[in-house]
C-alpha cells in the first residue's frame, strides 16, 4: 500500500498546488487508494459467482437443503408470533434495521424496540424448542 501511495503521488505531483501540507496530500492519496481498493473488492465479491460458478458437491447440496428446511421452520415459527413480536423480528432480525430505524417505523422509542426484540427472540426460542427445532446459530442464544 505504501508503494501504491508513493507511485500515485509521483504520478500526481504536477497536480499538487501547495494549498495544503504535503503530508495531508499524501494521506488523502492513501485514503482514496484504500477506498478504491475496497470498492473494487466489494464489486468483485458480488459478481465473481456469476463469472465462475462452483459446482456444488453432494454434501453441499445436502447442507443447503438442511439450511433451507431450517429457514422454513424458522419463518413458520416467526409467523406464529403475535403481530408486534413478528414485526420487530422481521425488521430487526431479518431486514437488519437499526433500533432507531425500527422505532420510526413502529412509532415507538428505540429502547422499546430493543426490549421488544429481546422478548421476541425469547418467545421465538421457546416456540422453536417446542417444535423440536435445533440450529447452532439459535440454540446457543441464552438471552
Amino acid at each position: 500500500m505504501v508503494q501504491d501511495t508513493f507511485v500515485m503521488a509521483i504520478k500526481k505531483l504536477a497536480m499538487f498546488k501547495g494549498k495544503s501540507h504535503p503530508k495531508t496530500w499524501l494521506i488523502s492519496i492513501a485514503r482514496n487508494l484504500v477506498i478504491n481498493r475496497y470498492r473494487k473488492n466489494k464489486v468483485w465479491d458480488r459478481i465473481k459467482h456469476f463469472l465462475a460458478p462452483e459446482k456444488p458437491a453432494s454434501n453441499q447440496i445436502e447442507e443447503q437443503t438442511l439450511k433451507n428446511l431450517a429457514n422454513s421452520q424458522l419463518y413458520d415459527a416467526i409467523l406464529k408470533l403475535a403481530p408486534p413480536f413478528k414485526e420487530v423480528i422481521i425488521l430487526r432480525g431479518i431486514l437488519e434495521f437499526s433500533p432507531k430505524e425500527t422505532s420510526s417505523i413502529l412509532n415507538c422509542s428505540p429502547n422499546k424496540v430493543n426490549v421488544m426484540f429481546h422478548r421476541s427472540l425469547k418467545k421465538l426460542q421457546v416456540l422453536l424448542e417446542k417444535e423440536g427445532f435445533t440450529h447452532e446459530r439459535y440454540s446457543n442464544y441464552s438471552g
